[in-house]
């Protein structure tokens, strides 16, 4: 159950087969939590070449991309689902950093 610095979200990769349900902490940053989650969902934190593999999240409910800038307590509601995206950048040249 929920805390009043926390509420329960739903975090699925890009194939929407690995779902987690977890408490994600309202003070944090969108671009901390997306981390924990993967690390929490066994996901590869880098692709095939071993080049640091960035994601992002998509906010289901709204249909928006979430900035890893935003607070989690004013970007989310308990029981929002995120969408697991890798960000993949076309004609880039060397590896992509997360923003």
């Amino acid at each position: 159950m929920a805390h009043a610095e926390t509420l329960i979200v739903e975090t699925a990769d890009p194939t929407g087969q690995k779902v987690l349900r977890a408490e994600a902490v309202k003070h944090e940053t969108v671009g901390a939590l997306l981390p924990r989650f993967m690390a929490k969902m066994e996901l590869t934190a880098n692709d095939v070449d071993g080049s640091a593999d960035a994601y992002n999240g998509r906010l289901e409910g709204e249909g928006r991309h979430l900035l890893r800038s935003e607070s989690v307590g004013e970007a989310l509601r308990h029981g929002d689902r995120i969408s697991l995206y890798s960000d993949i950048q076309a004609g880039a040249k060397g590896p992509v950093h997360a923003r």
